[in-house]
């Protein structure tokens, strides 16, 4: 395993706590492979704030932005994005190496070379924005 996520018969699953004493680690599922992932992100200094199936990514999102805006904090606010994607093995891997390293910045690069390089993931990256 490369990163906290991976695929099982094409569905996204997150690898939850470490492998102790020869057991398989805990894995919960996230998204099935027909559904979507998706990264919360500052898009100024491409801090990670959450990361997960789409819809639940994008709820937290507008909450988020909600409870920043309602505080004060609108610059906050505005600077946080989400992309969704399709879960692939090499969505997966680049959302992999994205958390590994701890930043966002140049996810979006990589998704974008994902989809010229493979025309069957044309569907990736959606952007919705605030």
């Amino acid at each position: 395993m490369s990163g906290p996520y991976l695929l099982r018969h094409g569905d996204a699953w997150r690898v939850t706590g470490p492998t102790i004493a020869g057991r398989p680690a805990p894995e919960a599922h996230v998204a099935r492979g027909s559904g979507r992932l998706a990264l919360a992100f500052d898009s100024e200094e491409g801090t990670i704030r959450k990361h997960g199936e789409a819809a639940a990514v994008r709820a937290w999102s507008e909450a988020e932005r909600e409870r920043l805006r309602a505080a004060g904090f609108e610059d906050m606010a505005t600077v946080l994005a989400t992309v969704d994607f399709p879960v692939a093995q090499p969505v997966v891997e680049a959302l992999n190496a994205c958390l590994a390293m701890g930043t966002a910045l140049g996810f979006l690069d990589r998704l974008a070379t994902l989809d010229a390089a493979d025309p069957a993931l044309a569907a990736l990256p959606t952007y919705p924005g605030p």
